[in-house]
C-alpha cells in the first residue's frame, strides 16, 4: 500500500523532471505515451531480480553467506537458484511485478487529473 501510494509524489517527480513532455502527452490524452515515459523496463527488471534474490535468501543462512562474499559484486545466480528457501522467489516476484503495475495505474491517475498549470 505505502510503495503504491508513493507512485503519486514519483508521478509528481517525472512531471516536474520533464514538463514539456508531459504536458504534451497529456494535451494529445496520448495514454500510451504516458505510460511508456513512466515505465523504465531496465529498472523493472534490476528491481524484480532482487526481490527474487531477497526471497531465495529469506531464512536461508547460506544463500545469505554467498550474498555477503559476493559484496559489490553480481551474486552467482546459478548457485542462488540451486538454493531451496522458504519463499518461492517466483511468486514473490510475480506479487511484486502486480505492485509495479498498480504504482502505474496511481501515477497514470496522477497525471491524468493533475493540473496543467503550475
Amino acid at each position: 500500500s505505502k510503495r503504491i501510494n508513493y507512485g503519486k509524489f514519483v508521478a509528481e517527480i517525472k512531471y516536474r523532471n520533464n514538463r514539456q513532455l508531459v504536458k504534451r502527452l497529456l494535451e494529445a490524452k496520448d495514454i500510451k505515451g504516458i505510460r511508456s515515459m513512466i515505465t523504465k523496463p531496465d529498472v523493472e527488471e534490476k528491481i524484480l531480480q532482487r526481490v527474487k534474490l531477497k526471497a531465495v535468501a529469506y531464512g536461508n543462512p547460506e544463500v545469505l553467506s554467498m550474498l555477503d562474499d559476493e559484496i559489490g559484486q553480481q551474486p552467482k545466480q546459478k548457485e542462488i537458484d540451486r538454493q531451496k528457501g522458504k519463499l518461492d522467489p517466483k511468486a514473490i516476484s510475480d506479487l511484486y511485478e502486480e505492485i509495479m503495475e498498480l504504482t502505474k495505474q496511481v501515477q497514470m491517475k496522477y497525471l491524468l487529473e493533475r493540473p496543467l498549470d503550475d
